[in-house]
């Protein structure tokens, strides 16, 4: 063969290489046009957690991480993904963010702070992942935040291409939650979020995105500094609509409430009361945390703390059997005391 065919030989295969790999790449349209979807699950590597039932960091990550990706998979008969996504087929795959899940420092997990996750380290939290080899469209909600003195959970739902693990797009929604229990209320949270889509995201998101090419993410996978990252957010871009009014997506908290350093452990639990409904009032949620807090653990010092190490094993073991969550995390915040 001269050397001129085996060039034309070699440019034909390379052509049918990059050909092949295009094809395989997805475009932001395929989120509404494949029949076919993997869902990920909950990852909750950049999650903050405010609030009554969730004090005890290591039992919410050893625990209820999985419980709250577990209900969404196995509770099919009320978290329809395919109903709510407009697919025939849902796959699972949720080894993904349980290993994700399983490396959160459960030391930075709680906080009585405001929350903002930066929408421009997701594309660098996709790359991350650790998927099986396959392609179409992947789906995961990057929580930002489970806000009981709220009452609402705030994700990012993101749609990514699995073979480039290129983010397709993402927009922050914002959830209700309701139910007895710290597993019930935040699972009905996540339901909310599908709800929405299904009734109010999904249209308008395929009448944008329908036709598109290409991806609507137009970060980097690097991150931006957080001055770059604000200025792009409050444009009226398809990535974030942080200029939507919309209930499901206002912001819990729009301006700075300047904080007052109370000592609430001096406050009898009738003025802790008083001075909780008055934080509320003002949505000072930062005190209003302290505040609830400092009740919770006046309810439960009387009960646990005289109690026997093996005997408070032994109620946790009970709590975990019977689903009481929140029993359960009141008895390991005593064990994780007693360490």
């Amino acid at each position: 063969m001269n050397k001129s065919k085996l060039n034309i030989k070699i440019m034909f295969i390379l052509l049918f290489c990059i050909a092949g790999f295009s094809a395989n790449s997805q475009n932001v349209s395929d989120v509404f046009t494949s029949p076919e979807i993997t869902w990920y699950g909950l990852d909750f590597s950049n999650a903050k957690m405010k609030g009554a039932g969730l004090e005890s960091p290591q039992f919410v990550k050893d625990n209820l991480f999985k419980m709250w990706n577990d209900a969404i998979q196995k509770e099919k008969s009320k978290f329809n993904l395919r109903g709510f996504l407009k697919k025939k087929i849902v796959l699972y795959d949720l080894g993904v963010v349980e290993s994700i899940n399983g490396k959160v420092n459960p030391e930075n997990l709680i906080t009585t702070g405001e929350v903002s996750l930066d929408i421009s380290i997701l594309g660098s939290v996709v790359k991350s992942y650790n998927l099986n080899s396959g392609s179409g469209v992947g789906l995961v909600f990057n929580v930002e935040s489970f806000d009981k003195i709220v009452g609402k959970a705030s994700v990012y739902v993101t749609f990514f291409d699995i073979s480039s693990k290129k983010i397709l797009f993402t927009e922050r929604m914002v959830g209700n939650g309701g139910g007895a229990g710290t597993k019930s209320f935040w699972v009905n949270a996540m339901f909310h979020i599908f709800e929405q889509i299904d009734r109010k995201k999904y249209g308008p998101w395929k009448k944008e995105f329908g036709a598109m090419t290409g991806t609507a993410y137009n970060y980097p996978d690097a991150d931006i500094n957080n001055n770059s990252q604000q200025k792009i957010v409050k444009q009226d871009n398809v990535i974030q609509k942080t200029t939507n009014n919309t209930e499901e997506n206002k912001e819990v908290k729009n301006t700075p409430v300047k904080t007052v350093k109370v000592d609430y452990t001096k406050l009898s639990t009738e003025e802790l009361k008083t001075q909780l409904d008055k934080a509320l009032a003002t949505e000072d949620y930062k005190n209003a945390a302290l505040i609830q807090q400092e009740l919770d653990n006046r309810s439960k010092v009387d009960k646990y703390s005289s109690m026997p190490i093996e005997e408070l094993n032994k109620q946790l073991k009970v709590a975990l059997e019977n689903e009481e969550y929140e029993k359960a995390a009141a008895i390991q915040a005593e064990i994780d005391k007693r360490k």
